[in-house]
């Protein structure tokens, strides 16, 4: 992320944990799908971005462009591993918010 903000020539991102954030997590991998209702609470106050992969480390080409552009001062990300009905080892379940 911080090589993204440095190409985008934005300033790095403050972390901040918020608990709603982990539960917006928890529940996307609960219902196993990204639009639901504790993430859609959180996008009506926050850029929000969601993911899944057995490599959260790795951003997804939009979550790239989204940090690297993006005016925003804080990052706050929730992250949960869950297994998964079609993968073995689990997934991960990322939502990474912007305020």
């Amino acid at each position: 992320m911080a090589q993204l903000r440095h190409q985008g020539k934005q300033p790095n991102l403050a972390r901040r944990d918020l608990p709603t954030v982990d539960d917006a997590a928890c529940s996307m991998a609960q219902a196993e799908q990204a639009r639901h209702l504790p993430v859609h609470q959180l996008a009506q106050r926050y850029t929000v971005l969601t993911y899944t992969s057995l490599h959260p480390e790795t951003l997804p080409e939009t979550a790239g462009r989204v940090l690297g552009s993006h005016k925003s001062a804080q990052l706050l990300r929730g992250r949960l591993l869950r297994a998964h009905r079609h993968v073995s080892t689990g997934v991960y379940w990322v939502v990474l918010s912007l305020d």
